[in-house]
């Protein structure tokens, strides 16, 4: 018999009502409780009963199944819930995960330490990409990989080989440019993974160009969306006043 976690409950309930955009007054109304036992539910105060379950999952069309899985990404790969209407992502949103001022304080400190010609950062995954393959340069990814090369599928070879030639052409003109992107990829012993990385090619005299990616890792639950990515551009191109580019998503 499923057993309800009231230790996410209230967190699933609050990323229900901010990807809907309402209010909390709006919300309790839409779902037909009142207000302030709403308040407790979000908050934890108050547990979540049958009964409002299934009042919150009739009101928003979702299977009530939902308040009783332990990782969202399983939402998505149930069987049984693909069955049933959805309205909405239950993946919290980048922003509301971490603050806009943290990640880009993180990636500011990656773009001085490269800058630097220094590779070793704290809590970043340093990768180091030529076409078809990848190494690991720190010990960030490496104690879990347990192998310190990996080939690349072709979506990747394609993305790694495009920055990097064209951050070596404009390199010779003394100009480096940076890129910011999203990655998600199965990693040997570490499964999916998804990060956000920053990529940029060093100047190379061979024909087989390399790009370094430093990669800020996040939950397969957060969502990280297009948007965000040319949004962080901007802001940290202002920030380190050094154009910084999004690309595509990598997989």
């Amino acid at each position: 018999m499923l057993q309800l976690d009231h230790s996410i409950v209230y967190k699933r309930l609050l990323w229900i009502r901010k990807t809907l955009s309402y209010t909390q007054n709006s919300f309790a109304e839409l779902i037909d409780i009142p207000i302030r036992t709403y308040q407790r539910l979000e908050s934890g105060e108050t547990l979540l009963n049958t009964v409002n379950i299934f009042k919150i999952s009739q009101a928003l069309k979702l299977c009530p199944s939902v308040f009783f899985i332990e990782k969202l990404e399983e939402y998505d790969n149930s069987k049984n819930l693909k069955l049933v209407p959805r309205i909405i992502d239950f993946r919290l949103r980048l922003f509301d995960y971490k603050t806009l001022n943290d990640i880009l304080n993180e990636l500011e400190e990656i773009f001085i330490q490269v800058r630097s010609n220094k590779y070793s950062i704290k809590n970043t995954a340093v990768t180091e990409g030529v076409i078809g393959s990848c190494s690991i340069l720190n010990n960030s990814w490496l104690e879990e990989m347990k192998v310190g090369t990996i080939k690349f599928s072709k979506l990747l070879q394609d993305h790694i080989s495009i920055v990097a030639y064209w951050d070596t052409m404009i390199a010779q003109k003394d100009e480096t440019r940076f890129h910011l992107g999203h990655i998600e990829n199965d990693l040997p012993n570490m499964g999916k993974i998804q990060a956000i990385g920053l990529f940029y090619a060093s100047r190379t005299l061979s024909d087989n160009p390399k790009a370094y990616t430093f990669n800020i890792r996040f939950p397969l639950d957060i969502k990280i969306t297009q948007e965000d990515i040319i949004f962080l551009a901007a802001k940290l191109s202002k920030r380190i006043n050094h154009q910084v580019n999004p690309i595509k998503k990598i997989t």
